[in-house]
């Protein structure tokens, strides 16, 4: 009885002590406010128009040809310059696998300075061919107020299905644009979720991008944060329709 006893006792003051931890402690790292809405993003019409880059981080297509991500997913941090290979875009990436591959052949950016600039973390992609004919493509709007507009975000998080498979939040709002036009916003993420949209409903199921997603505030550490509520100081960060809408244009 006493072997018993000390067994149950052991287990109990484990419990106790994980149960005392705080949520990062305990949770895999990621930024994520509150509880996580992630949930499995499909693969019909409009979510095949997201898919993953080999970068992998998250893009989505926004022409017959175009594809909409983050300047930091194709630049090389050794010289400031793209990549020499812009690799592909695989669409509808889903269960680790797609149906086809697109090689990028040019790409239009933002900066080449993305980590002190996430305002303009963005690139425009050009494809070999016209995935928009089969999986279909997403438009762009620019809302002109972003502070309290309620979104959603699609991408590759590392920690969702270890990346491959997108997840959704679609219960999750943009907070404005801070001092340096960066967008922020509470849509629970991780790495590989870099250039995914943030998706604005207009009804009657259409989807508009009003940003991009690009980094997290992270207290300037390497790993994402889980927190139990929403602030400036720990924000989801990305860049606003506006500063890549009259690009996009000029790439149709």
């Amino acid at each position: 009885m006493r072997h018993y006893a000390a067994i149950f006792l052991f287990l109990l003051m484990a419990c106790l002590m994980a149960c005392g931890r705080s949520p990062e402690d305990v949770s895999a790292p990621r930024n994520v406010f509150g509880m996580d809405n992630r949930v499995a993003l499909g693969t019909a019409l409009p979510w095949s128009a997201v898919g993953k880059l080999d970068s992998g981080c998250t893009g989505t297509l926004v022409g017959k040809n175009l594809v909409l991500t983050a300047a930091h997913c194709i630049m090389d941090e050794r010289n400031h310059t793209p990549l020499a290979n812009l690799g592909t875009f695989r669409p509808a990436f889903t269960a680790g696998g797609s149906r086809e591959a697109f090689a990028v052949t040019y790409a239009w950016w933002g900066t080449t300075y993305p980590d002190n600039n996430r305002g303009a973390d963005w690139a425009i992609l050009r494809l070999s061919g016209n995935a928009g004919d089969t999986y279909g493509w997403l438009g762009v709007t620019d809302p002109v107020f972003y502070n309290l507009v309620h979104v959603k975000l699609a991408g590759y998080s590392a920690d969702f299905q270890n990346g491959q498979t997108a997840s959704i939040d679609i219960a999750c709002d943009l907070h404005g644009l801070d001092e340096n036009g960066i967008l922020m916003h509470d849509c629970d993420m991780t790495r590989g979720s870099s250039g995914g949209p943030l998706l604005q409903s207009m009804g009657a199921g259409i989807q508009t991008i009003v940003g991009v997603s690009a980094g997290e505030r992270r207290n300037g550490g390497d790993a994402s944060l889980f927190l139990p509520s929403y602030s400036a100081d720990h924000a989801n960060l990305g860049a606003p329709a506006s500063a890549f809408l009259a690009t996009l244009r000029i790439a149709n």
